[in-house]
């Protein structure tokens, strides 16, 4: 499947901005070329990496399992299942678009992906956020790294792989009506809204959220 490939399906199935919740100033945030590209290379390494680990299984149990062997089985079954749902994710990704109102937020995806939120449901970034696709697909998320400030954490123009943020949202997941979607969606986020490092004009959509999120208390 190539990029265009790819971009047309996106296209064709990932929900129109026009229904955004009704108010003036909508601002439309799909994610970046550079950005579908990198989901898109990713992409193509996890199935490569999927379709290994399939024929080392197959290898493996043709010649029969003794000793060590069983831990390599046992490795690549996990490939097996994991890489599906990280590979979903990242196409999920290549097809996203965010739109924001003066009444709230959208997420679009493919396969019927849409939801929507209220800007007085949002509470607050998560503490921890993600490293950029490549560094977390390999190395997996920093629980250290904290988001609280999204000023600090705002990527800059020369960065190309700034972290993905995860903002905290109620589970919106029933508004999804495709089953299989809805349980592959809940498997790569939870319940929490992804905002890629690949987004256009990211800084500009960090910085509309967090004038929207309630502002701390100084004692």
């Amino acid at each position: 499947m190539t990029e265009s490939d790819i971009a047309a399906t996106g296209a064709a199935t990932t929900a129109s901005p026009q229904n955004i919740p009704a108010g003036t100033n909508a601002n439309d945030y799909p994610i970046s070329p550079e950005g579908r590209r990198q989901a898109i290379v990713l992409l193509l390494g996890v199935a490569t990496l999927w379709l290994f680990a399939v024929w080392s299984l197959i290898t493996l149990f043709d010649g029969g399992l003794s000793g060590i062997e069983w831990v390599s089985a046992v490795l690549m079954l996990g490939i097996v299942l994991v890489a599906p749902v990280v590979g979903w994710a990242l196409l999920e990704e290549a097809n996203s678009r965010i739109t924001t109102s003066e009444s709230g937020i959208r997420y679009c995806s493919l396969m019927g992906i849409d939801l929507l939120y209220k800007w007085e449901e949002l509470s607050d970034f998560q503490a921890t956020g993600r490293k950029g696709k490549i560094a977390r697909f390999f190395l997996g998320d920093d629980k250290d790294e904290s988001a609280h400030d999204t000023a600090d954490a705002a990527p800059s123009e020369d960065d190309t792989e700034p972290d993905t943020r995860l903002l905290n949202t109620p589970d919106r997941i029933n508004q999804i009506q495709n089953p299989l979607a809805r349980i592959l969606h809940k498997l790569s986020h939870g319940a929490s809204l992804p905002l890629y490092g690949g987004i256009e004009c990211r800084n500009d959509l960090l910085n509309e959220i967090t004038s929207h999120l309630p502002q701390p208390h100084n004692s």
